[in-house]
């Protein structure tokens, strides 16, 4: 399935000083030359990857969430979909992996731990479900402290 034309940038805004009409975001030079050419690239894959699921292509969903975590290790949202879509799939040791890595990146954020609870759960892995229960429990703790103030 080809990518629709407006998840796709062949423009390099950096290199140019040229934004794309309705483009608000901000390049930065130090981010890799995917991020110049195209710095909601991360986002736009991620999305691509959630909408080719209601299609059913898994292999063209597992390339976008690949290619999302490719040019965005970092990026919270690509390894948290990416869980959530393996889960679906019945898929629970990778699902248990994508949650985890998301939680790495926002470990004051106990919605990807409490879900690899269910597939350590799933997976009857005591020691994984355990691990993650504790781990859960203080990052709900830190957000609760977060939103009292």
């Amino acid at each position: 399935m080809p990518m629709p034309g407006s998840l796709m940038c062949s423009h390099d805004c950096c290199a140019s000083g040229r934004k794309p009409a309705g483009y608000s975001g901000r390049c930065n030079r130090g981010e890799p030359a995917s991020h110049r050419a195209a710095p909601g690239l991360c986002d736009a894959f991620v999305a691509r990857g959630n909408a080719l699921q209601l299609v059913g292509d898994a292999a063209e969903v597992e390339r976008a969430f690949e290619r999302a975590i490719a040019l965005d290790p970092r990026d919270f949202n690509a390894y948290y979909w990416f869980g959530k879509y393996r889960a679906g799939r019945g898929e629970h040791a990778e699902a248990a992996k994508q949650y985890e890595r998301a939680f790495e990146i926002r470990p004051d954020d106990y919605r990807p731990i409490t879900l690899a609870i269910q597939e350590y759960q799933a997976l009857k892995d005591r020691e994984g479900e355990q691990s993650a229960v504790h781990r859960s429990w203080r990052a709900i703790e830190r957000h609760a402290g977060a939103r009292a103030g």
